[in-house]
């Protein structure tokens, strides 16, 4: 995972957050949620670029980065209980208030720790926070009550989403909302299994459980599909060996360097863990 710091710099990862990845700011519960990724830990689609290992859920917290399709990039947790992942933050402000909101409610106040973590990385909202935690809004769910807090709701991310029309991003689905209209540029990674796909797998047959992605990832190749082959690489049913060689391909369609940043990084983790043999 050589590449990674490299790949941090090349999509300009906030440094605030950079600076905790290097561990030369460590949040109150770092050693718990936020060891940072050195290694292959967890298989994990090439679309997807770790920052920080939960081992307590078990997961990721990373960024949603996709290549040959239009796409915001947003910060994720990767759930490997649940298989899929959803969108936490649209914003570096969003990622580390979601961070101190979560320290805030562990400890029920605003601690001398808390603060000085505030003043380490220059961002401060705990007043604000602190007031919505007291206040009517806050109903003692965050899930329920983000779209409420300010830092939220001018940019929310689909995980707080009430209502499907208040919500201007790409992310098709969450733990509780799905969005079909972003289906058709979405990852099998990136849907609540909950969820039925019904007819939309006709449309999106990378989206089918049922079919052979390596095949689908070969014709859509051949005839220069190159966002659908993506999207079909990224989804569920490959072998890792297989995912690094359809990765070699589509490295000489691009001379994009984060797609080859990301592309090296990821066959070179998958080798080094000598994960070849496994599936995703």
């Amino acid at each position: 995972m050589k590449n990674l710091q490299s790949i941090y710099e090349s999509i300009g990862l906030d440094q605030r957050i950079l600076n905790i990845y290097q561990e030369k700011i460590l949040p109150p519960d770092f050693e718990y949620r936020w060891n940072p990724v050195k290694d292959f830990f967890y298989t994990f689609p090439p679309f997807f670029i770790p920052l920080f290992v939960d081992q307590g859920e078990p997961g990721y917290y990373g960024i949603v980065n996709h290549f040959f399709l239009e796409r915001e990039r947003t910060f994720t947790f990767f759930s490997l209980s649940t298989g899929y992942m959803w969108e936490e933050a649209r914003t570096a402000d969003q990622y580390l208030a979601d961070l101190i909101l979560g320290m805030i409610l562990s400890e029920e106040e605003v601690t001398d720790e808390i603060i000085e973590f505030t003043k380490e990385i220059g961002y401060d909202p705990t007043d604000l926070l602190w007031k919505f935690l007291n206040s009517d809004d806050y109903n003692g769910s965050t899930l329920e009550s983000y779209h409420n807090l300010e830092i939220f709701s001018k940019n929310l991310p689909f995980t707080y989403v009430t209502e499907l029309n208040s919500y201007e991003g790409d992310f098709p689905s969450s733990r509780f909302g799905f969005n079909p209209s972003s289906l058709g540029k979405a990852s099998t990674y990136e849907l609540n299994k909950k969820f039925s796909l019904g007819d939309f797998k006709q449309d999106y047959p990378w989206l089918d459980e049922e079919k052979n992605k390596k095949t689908l990832f070969d014709n859509y190749f051949s005839a220069n599909e190159l966002d659908k082959a993506w999207l079909s690489l990224n989804s569920s049913g490959w072998l890792l060996e297989d995912v690094a060689n359809s990765l070699e391909k589509l490295k000489g369609k691009t001379d994009e360097k984060l797609f080859h940043l990301v592309a090296n990084n990821w066959i070179e983790g998958m080798e080094k863990a000598n994960k070849g043999k496994e599936s995703y």
